[in-house]
């Protein structure tokens, strides 16, 4: 597996696709809008706190108020949509690398509908994973005012960090196989990522931040070009499995 084989199949890929791609990256975008609503007041209070207005307990009490019946009910469906969005995606993405043309868009929803339940079970832990790496900053930026000398809790924030990171990257391929192999249960799925992975971390590790470079390239193009760049990028994970697939059968 070379990065410019990777490089090229995923362009190529792209370009037969590229309206049903950006069709995934208008639909992705309107989740996000759903979501907007219920942080916005997140948002405010992370904004105030890097700002000193909040400190301390008035921080913590800020942050762990009580959601809302509305903003819980937004966050469910915001989840569980984008969680659906997902699944069909990475399922498209395996029949576009394939080249598989047989199985029509509708086709494809009625089975992703029908397994959505366990790929739901497959994909909560990933996605939890991913929220706790990406919360880190805002988390240690919370730390800071709360012990702001207190270096063994940050070293301990700071481990937390890199075990979430390699974590990470070893389960990287956990959703696409969750989509793709829906007969594999849990514990099957994570141990496929794993052993895809062994051996392999820095080198994941540096396509999945060319995997998030592609993604926010299209904030070049007046940020519009994100609606095909983000679903994009998701081809580019979807051939870097592919690729490693077959390098672990032969």
């Amino acid at each position: 597996m070379t990065l410019d084989n990777v490089f090229n199949q995923t362009w190529e890929v792209g370009k037969k696709n590229c309206a049903a791609l950006i069709g995934f990256g208008f639909a992705n975008l309107l989740s996000s809008f759903i979501n907007r609503a219920g942080n916005e007041d997140l948002i405010k209070i992370m904004k105030k706190i890097t700002e000193g207005d909040l400190q301390g307990t008035k921080a913590i009490q800020a942050l762990t108020s009580t959601f809302s019946g509305t903003e819980c009910v937004t966050l469910l469906i915001t989840f569980l949509l984008s969680s659906f969005i997902t699944l069909v995606l990475y399922r498209f993405v395996k029949n576009a690398i394939n080249e598989d043309s047989d199985t029509s868009f509708s086709e494809l929803i009625n089975s992703s509908a029908k397994g959505y339940g366990m790929f739901l079970l497959k994909y909560i832990p990933y996605a939890v994973l991913y929220t706790v790496v990406i919360q880190v900053p805002s988390i240690s930026l919370l730390i800071d005012f709360v012990f702001p000398y207190n270096m063994i809790i940050k070293i301990a924030i700071l481990c937390l960090s890199l075990i979430c990171v390699y974590l990470l990257v070893r389960l990287a391929f956990v959703n696409y196989i969750a989509a793709n192999e829906p007969e594999l249960n849990i514990k099957e799925t994570f141990a496929k990522s794993m052993k895809l992975t062994k051996g392999r971390f820095w080198k994941l590790l540096g396509y999945g931040i060319i995997s998030c470079l592609i993604a926010c390239s299209g904030l070049l193009l007046c940020g519009i070009g994100v609606l095909f760049t983000i679903p994009l990028s998701s081809v580019f994970l979807g051939v870097v499995y592919d690729e490693l697939t077959n390098e672990t059968e032969s």
